[in-house]
Formats: structure tokens, C-alpha cells, sequence
């Protein structure tokens, strides 16, 4: 098992943004459950600050690939996959996910690996269980920075009869679901690619940013002739509670430290769905409360931090330097 070390020798001062090599480690964190899978990333030499790395629904720590390299030095990430994603364990048969039981994880992570306080890095439903973990544990997060994950998405209590009706008669067609099909890789690809843009809308994913996941997202099958998707099936009941808009609202609140959301200009899975662009705004006018927030606006399709690093990076690395959310020694 890996145990992130503490590198406690002084170095020169540094520039920041000078091309700065970067490495990465695979990392194991054992959970009740089985075990959290993801990789560190060092950028520079150390010292460093440290960050944690959650990424979205179905996505995995390949989502971060193209965006941590053009970080500023002085900066270790620790990107993990989820429970049931990429090759972290799946929570036992007949359990289910909730977004508040990651934050758990997250605290876990933190645990395992010596954190007492760090910089939160998230992507779409990361960014939600991000935003969770800042608001519920504030003395612990130096910064908050999440990629078009504005909050996870409101219910209602109109709406959730209906809802778990349905949930429950999709899960029950889940459990009686024989095992995946074996694929081929290039399989795997075209519907990792296609699924993708399916979800949130064409152009959401380029095939280079869909090949970054696909690496943690399959592994070979039982008869070794082809492959599976790693991620657990269940997550596409997503979450059968959800999180109610008030409580959503209390958490907004909560949120205090250095926070910059960068949101997409598409739009995606999550704001076209119900009431949500009207919930979305309610929370952006709590976060601009806080005068450590910073909204960027940036071009592009729900993956851009994927797709195009280099539109979001100026943004993050802006935000990095104002509040020295790196090591500069």
C-alpha cells in the first residue's frame, strides 16, 4: 500500500510557470469496502501543497491528464476514481451511492494519506462532492476549485415519488442483468465516445480527451479475449436521494474559502434537467456572497478541462497565484 511522503527539504525560489516536469505514482487507499485506486501527480519539486482530485459521473482520474501538467510547481495532486469507477472497488451488491458518501470517501482519502488541510480540484459531480466537503468541513480545504460543477442538481418534492418508482424498477432490471459483454478495445472506445456525447450533447468529448479514460475505464474480462467497463452499472441510477434544493442552498453557504468555478459555455447533462437552470442561478447569487468566489466563463463543451486545457488553465493558475494555493519555497 502507498503512503503519500512528506518532502520536507527547502529549495531555491522558483518560477512558478516555467515548464516544470511532472510525474505521476499509482496510489492505493484501503476502504472497508476494498480499495481506492488513483495516481499522484507531483508537479515540480517539492515542497509541496497538496490537492485532491475527484472527477464526474462515469469518468475516472484520467480526466485530469491534460490539465495538471500546466499547473504551477510546488503542487501534488491525488486524482482517485470514485468507488465503481475507473479501478477503485464497488461498494457491495445490493448497496447503493450517494453523493454524501463520497464526501465520506474523500475524507478517507484524506485521512490515509495525512492531510490536514488541502486544495479541492473537481469536475462536474467532483465539483459537487467537492463543494459538499468545503461546506461541511471548512477548517480543512485551502481553496476550492471546480470545473462546470456548479452544485449537485436540486430535488424537489413533487417530483420524487415518480422517481424512486422508477429507480427501483431500473435497479431491479440491473441486478437481474447477466455480467457485461466482452469487447474489444476499440468497442470500448466507440461507446465510451459516443455515450459521452449522447449525455451532454455532441462535441461534449473529443476522441483524445475519451482515450484518457478509456485507460483506467476497462479492463481485460474473466476469459481474457476482450474487455469490460470497470465502472459499476449502478451508477447510472445516479443518486436516489439526491440532495433537496434547500439543503443544496445551506451548503452554498457554507462554502468559505478561495472558490473559482469554471463553468463551460454548453450546455450539459446536468443544466438542461428540470428546474435546474433557475436552481443553478440561486446558488451562483449565494456564492457571490462570498467575496473569495470567482466566477470564469469559459468556452467550450462540458469536458473542455479535457478537451482544451489550455482555455481553462489561465483561469485556475490565476486563481492558484492570488491565493498561493501552491508552494513557493
Amino acid at each position: 500500500m502507498f503512503v503519500a511522503q512528506r518532502h520536507r527539504q527547502i529549495t531555491s525560489l522558483r518560477v512558478p510557470f516555467a515548464r516544470c516536469a511532472s510525474s505521476c505514482t499509482p496510489v492505493t487507499i484501503p476502504v472497508p469496502w476494498g480499495s481506492i485506486a488513483g495516481v499522484q501527480w507531483t508537479v515540480g519539486d517539492g515542497p509541496y501543497t497538496d490537492w485532491v482530485a475527484l472527477h464526474g459521473l462515469m469518468d475516472n482520474a484520467g480526466t485530469f491528464n491534460k490539465i495538471i501538467p500546466g499547473l504551477p510547481a510546488g503542487i501534488r495532486v491525488t486524482c482517485i476514481d470514485l468507488p465503481g469507477h475507473g479501478l477503485s472497488s464497488k461498494i457491495a451488491a445490493g448497496s447503493l451511492y450517494h453523493l454524501l458518501d463520497h464526501v465520506v470517501t474523500l475524507q478517507r482519502v484524506k485521512d490515509y494519506l495525512e492531510m490536514k488541510k488541502c486544495v479541492l480540484l473537481g469536475h462536474s459531480m467532483g465539483g459537487w462532492i467537492c463543494g459538499l466537503y468545503a461546506a461541511i468541513m471548512p477548517e480543512q480545504v485551502q481553496g476550492l476549485i471546480s470545473i462546470d460543477g456548479i452544485k449537485p442538481i436540486s430535488r424537489y418534492s413533487d417530483g420524487m415519488v415518480p422517481r424512486i418508482r422508477e429507480y427501483f424498477g431500473t435497479l431491479e432490471k440491473l441486478e437481474k442483468k447477466k455480467n457485461e459483454k466482452e469487447m474489444s478495445e476499440e468497442e470500448a472506445f466507440e461507446r465510451l465516445f459516443k455515450g459521452t456525447n449522447m449525455l451532454h450533447g455532441d462535441g461534449s468529448i473529443t476522441e483524445g480527451a475519451a482515450r484518457c479514460l478509456l485507460e483506467r475505464g476497462i479492463t481485460k474480462s474473466t476469459s481474457g479475449s476482450g474487455v469490460v467497463f470497470t465502472r459499476d452499472t449502478k451508477h447510472i441510477l445516479k443518486d436516489l436521494n439526491g440532495i433537496a434544493h434547500e439543503f443544496n442552498l445551506e451548503y452554498a453557504r457554507g462554502i468559505s474559502c478561495p472558490h473559482l468555478l469554471a463553468k463551460a459555455s454548453a450546455e450539459n447533462a446536468a443544466t438542461v434537467w428540470g428546474k435546474e437552470k433557475e436552481a443553478m442561478d440561486e446558488v451562483l447569487g449565494i456564492y457571490n456572497k462570498n467575496k473569495l468566489f470567482t466566477l470564469a466563463e469559459v468556452e467550450g463543451s462540458h469536458h473542455v478541462h479535457l478537451n482544451n486545457p489550455e482555455r481553462v488553465l489561465p483561469h485556475v493558475n490565476d486563481f492558484v497565484m492570488k491565493y498561493q494555493l501552491y508552494n513557493n519555497f
